[in-house]
């Protein structure tokens, strides 16, 4: 049997160590052994409803490390459940299972096109929430020196602080210019771009100049073809409201994910099993899910049952993350 073959058995059969888990990944990334993988997820028959090509990019979703970092028990389990439909419920939440990732080599470099309602974490870090309809395209490997996005429709940005490595929006021939900050692009208007900063300072302009360096709620207009722009005070949160419709939970801890549901549903949620406290959770949900459906995927990740009765949630159960 080949040393991929015996490594594929062992995963999906959760029987791998940590070091065998660690060679299967850096193997399982490569051309040839991806269509293993895809052969594997399309002889079964749990994820129902679902196409060859939709089977093989939830896989994808599960390996593609820049999605996500997530712990390694969490990656062992969630691959070698793979036939199991809760656990690709939490990938199937996002809109864009049809239209996901696409790739394609430019110039020896990877293209990453990301279709919105979706939540993207960067190379270099940064997160970008990206509303339905918008699509953003970055180099998958932030070369060179600047880390350029390409924006068209509207998205927030959380930027990681970098002062070496300018990062930019690019809406058109309108630029957005920061080092590290919080910044909401609309660019759904054929001849007009808005940015609005919650947090640090942007520039926006062109390729030529800078129109103007705006900080905490303050928005400037450009008109892409004029470049004039306006330039005023708004309240930032109000401008952003629409991430709150977004539920992100990005690398954190079961008892934080408990305070997190509690506080958006307005309920108490228990966790019986100590072990899962400190075991974190990467998942994310973009289209107003209800309470039952978040709280099944967020206990199915490791694998815990739970109950829901009147305002109270009890998470039981589970593997633990030790």
């Amino acid at each position: 049997m080949k040393r991929f073959d015996l490594l594929l058995k062992k995963f999906l059969d959760n029987t791998a160590t940590p070091q065998e888990v660690d060679e299967y990944l850096k193997l399982a990334l490569d051309e040839e052994h991806l269509k293993a993988l895809e052969q594997v997820i399309d002889e079964s028959e749990d994820i129902e409803g679902l196409n060859k090509s939709q089977k093989f990019k939830v896989l994808q979703s599960i390996l593609a490390p820049s999605k996500s970092k997530l712990s390694m028990p969490r990656i062992l389990w969630m691959a070698a459940a793979v036939v199991l439909p809760l656990v690709v419920s939490i990938w199937l939440y996002r809109a864009h299972v049809d239209s996901a990732t696409e790739t394609s080599q430019i110039a020896q470099e990877k293209i990453i096109n990301i279709q919105g309602p979706d939540y993207v974490r960067l190379p270099d870090e940064s997160r970008v929430q990206l509303k339905a309809g918008s699509k953003l395209t970055y180099n998958g490997s932030f070369g060179g020196t600047t880390r350029d996005v390409t924006l068209s429709g509207e998205a927030f940005f959380d930027v990681a602080h970098d002062p070496s490595k300018p990062f930019k929006v690019h809406t058109g021939k309108i630029i957005t210019r920061v080092l590290g900050t919080a910044f909401n692009v609309n660019a759904t208007s054929g001849n007009e771009v808005t940015v609005t900063v919650t947090r640090g300072k942007v520039a926006v302009g062109d390729e030529c100049c800078v129109c103007e360096t705006i900080i905490p709620n303050e928005q400037i207009a450009v008109n892409t073809s004029s470049l004039e722009f306006v330039k005023r005070n708004v309240d930032a949160r109000v401008v952003t409201q629409w991430t709150n419709d977004f539920f992100i939970l990005d690398g954190v801890s079961m008892e934080q994910v408990a305070v997190q549901i509690g506080k958006r549903y307005n309920v108490k949620v228990t966790i019986d099993n100590e072990a899962l406290k400190k075991c974190l959770v990467s998942a994310w949900f973009m289209n107003k899910e209800g309470l039952d459906q978040v709280v099944e995927s967020v206990s199915a990740v490791w694998q815990a049952e739970y109950t829901i009765k009147n305002s109270e949630v009890t998470i039981k159960g589970g593997v633990g993350c030790d």
